[in-house]
């Protein structure tokens, strides 16, 4: 470890600018492996020009997310110790690439329901609330009973937002025949009193769509919902609500130009209809 890189002082800054407790101990710890990282080609992060930016860059693994880590935590460390982010720039992270819908074709969409409706278990739930419910498999797995009140649900969701939906009919049927003995809490119990992994919900849904036949993960389920939803009403500012996304720019992500919809738009270009008569 760097003998200038004040770990503490590090803690203390990102504290300070108000992250989680778990977003801070994954800035310390990518701190700790990119000093290391720093100190094998003869850099200190503390003394770091455009030069010795991209030396430290190239070093790095590659990738968007990987090299976008790399940036914002040395960003942090130079912050935390008041030093300019003037070199930052040397390290160049790559553009996203072109987003495109995950949403499973409604075959595949429909064989996957209709198993899962037919499970009538936990891993025939888990998938249905991905489906019906456009939940990620954090939110699936933290579900509790107590956030279920009269038709709508109490989503814990992503950044400590939280949201209210709707539960499709389907989802609130398939709730019913689940025994309420193994949990009064926890839709999905764990062990210890808690609520199952999100690994264990990515297993279950894995496994379901492999017995139709298909390779599904469960943010494909959340793609298929919200795809269908703007699919079939057109209203892209009640699925960003549902899906619980800050601007519509990302809810539009989700969605998709079916043939359906492309033959409606195009047989919505008239020139002949006088709009003003």
């Amino acid at each position: 470890m760097s003998q200038n890189l004040d770990v503490d002082k590090l803690h203390e800054h990102l504290v300070g600018i108000g992250l989680s407790n778990r977003s801070v101990a994954l800035y310390l710890a990518t701190a700790r492996r990119v000093d290391r990282v720093a100190e094998t080609i003869g850099v200190d992060l503390l003394e770091l020009g455009p030069l010795e930016a991209r030396r430290l860059s190239e070093a790095w693994p590659e990738g968007r997310s990987n090299r976008a880590q790399l940036r914002a935590t040395v960003k942090h460390v130079l912050d935390a110790h008041e030093l300019p982010g003037g070199p930052l720039r040397a390290m160049r992270v790559p553009k996203h690439p072109p987003a495109r819908c995950r949403a499973l074709s409604e075959t595949d969409a429909r064989l996957l329901a209709a198993a899962a409706r037919a499970r009538r278990d936990r891993a025939g739930l888990a998938t249905l609330f991905g489906l019906y419910g456009a939940l990620r498999r954090a939110e699936i797995a933290r579900v509790r009973t107590t956030d279920i009140q009269n038709g709508w649900l109490h989503v814990y969701g992503k950044g400590d937002k939280e949201r209210e939906i709707p539960l499709h009919p389907i989802v609130l049927e398939a709730i019913e025949v689940q025994d309420p003995s193994i949990s009064t809490t926890w839709i999905f119990p764990g062990r210890f009193g808690r609520h199952c992994s999100p690994a264990t919900i990515w297993a279950w849904i894995g496994d379901l769509a492999d017995s139709c036949g298909l390779a599904v993960t469960p943010h494909e389920l959340r793609h298929t919902c919200l795809a269908t939803a703007n699919d079939r009403t057109g209203d892209l500012r009640s699925t960003q609500a549902f899906a619980g996304h800050s601007k519509p720019e990302t809810t539009a992500l989700y969605t998709r130009a079916t043939g359906r919809r492309l033959r409606a738009l195009v047989e919505a270009i008239d020139y002949d209809v006088d709009e003003g008569a």
